[in-house]
């Protein structure tokens, strides 16, 4: 007994020695960081403005009325096409929405997702655009910082120096690992009508409004969806029956289209190899896997993917077809317009979804520029791509033609 005691003392008295043999010193860790730049909220908002023609530099979206085309520049605002013409669009003017982040269009009024705020615009006259309603501070609350906005991020190499390190040590792990590492969230929203209500998500929230004849706007529900820390850029896709939010590499629900977000069917993931936009069509999600974001969390497969949705249980196993830069489609009744980056774009017969083949069920298409953002009628689309903006004759889907650039 006496001997094992013995051993035991001289166990730990040799460790303490061994350790305190270790020495220490300072280290340092050098690393990319992303620093918020804060613009004034108030500035933001008292930035709008209806201007003449802008330049156009790039292109997110692309909101289809009667009489106008709308199409959205993110963080800087709204460039109008007035469509009276049907053989000439013309370009009209510039709603300068600074912090702009999604825009949706219903009869004659525009709705834009403006950093915080929720901006209601009167469109029925494109020679007296008028801002008519505001929600404020209904989103993006993490982005704010007392009366500021994150409006970007600026790089910054950081050293940081990590006082009484272990020399000994190999690799340094910091205590504060977010501080080495820094993953930046952006703001966002996605706005999506459907069924005369106005859905708007962000990073956590959706919110449903009511839309009335004259286009004003009444708060119905709002649920939260997803945690605060989220990176991910949500949107939102509908069908006859359901309403899905989410990004397809993370998480997604699956809610009934009802307007008051009163029941969630479920929640999935849907690839990994998608690169964070999707789109509905006959209980189906389509979803293109390419992006020019060298950053973006995309393992890109050059494919669209399609999942078809089995009522309100899960969806069923999606598949994909292949493509070179798949990155937007638009639909109008059972065709579909698949813009394909460099390869141009192409219509398809969409009409079955769970047994879409590109070769079987493709009408005819156009590969002499870029294809990245469209909106598609009956007779004719608009397809914007690499700093072009073409309108399309599609009255005959298996005959379409350039009828002009726009400039």
């Amino acid at each position: 007994m006496k001997n094992i005691f013995v051993s035991l003392v001289i166990f730990l008295v040799g460790s303490l020695a061994l350790n305190s043999c270790r020495s220490t010193c300072d280290q340092t860790v050098y690393y990319n960081a992303k620093i918020p730049v804060y613009g004034s909220l108030n500035s933001i908002r008292t930035s709008f403005a209806i201007q003449g023609v802008q330049p156009m530099d790039s292109i997110v979206n692309i909101v289809e009325l009667d009489h106008a085309y709308f199409l959205e520049e993110k963080n800087k605002g709204v460039h109008v096409i007035d469509k009276k013409s049907f053989t000439s669009p013309t370009r009209t003017a510039f709603i300068n929405a600074p912090g702009c982040l999604s825009i949706a269009g219903s009869g004659t009024t525009l709705y834009i997702g403006q950093a915080t705020d929720l901006l209601t615009i009167d469109v029925a006259d494109l020679n007296n655009i008028t801002k008519t309603k505001v929600v404020q501070n209904l989103f993006n609350e993490d982005f704010v910082k007392e009366d500021s906005f994150i409006i970007g991020y600026r790089s910054e190499y950081v050293e940081w120096v990590i006082e009484d390190g272990d020399c000994g040590d190999t690799w340094i792990y910091p205590d504060n690992v977010e501080t080495a590492s820094r993953t930046s969230q952006i703001p966002m929203m996605d706005l999506h009508i459907s069924k005369n209500h106005l859905l708007v998500c962000d990073n956590k929230i959706i919110t449903s409004f009511g839309i009335n004849t004259s286009g004003n706007l009444a708060l119905k529900a709002s649920m939260t969806t997803f945690s605060s820390n989220r990176a991910e850029q949500n949107k939102i896709g509908s069908t006859e029956d359901f309403i899905v939010v989410g990004n397809p590499t993370v998480t997604l629900l699956l809610l009934a289209n009802d307007g008051i977000l009163s029941r969630v069917f479920s929640s999935f993931v849907s690839s990994a190899f998608t690169c964070g936009d999707f789109y509905m069509f006959n209980d189906a999600m389509l979803y293109p896997d390419f992006t020019a974001d060298n950053n973006g969390n995309c393992s890109s497969v050059g494919a669209l993917h399609i999942h078809p949705i089995n009522g309100s249980a899960r969806p069923f196993m999606p598949f994909q077809v292949q493509f070179s830069e798949p990155q937007y489609v638009s639909f109008s009744d059972s065709t579909m317009l698949l813009c394909d980056g460099s390869s141009g774009f192409s219509l398809f017969d969409i009409s079955s979804p769970s047994t879409f083949s590109s070769a079987l069920n493709k009408f005819d298409g156009i590969s002499d520029f870029s294809s990245q953002v469209s909106v598609l009628s009956k007779d004719r689309a608009l397809v914007w791509g690499e700093d072009e903006l073409f309108y399309i004759n599609v009255a005959d889907p298996r005959n379409i033609s350039v009828i002009s650039e726009i400039k």
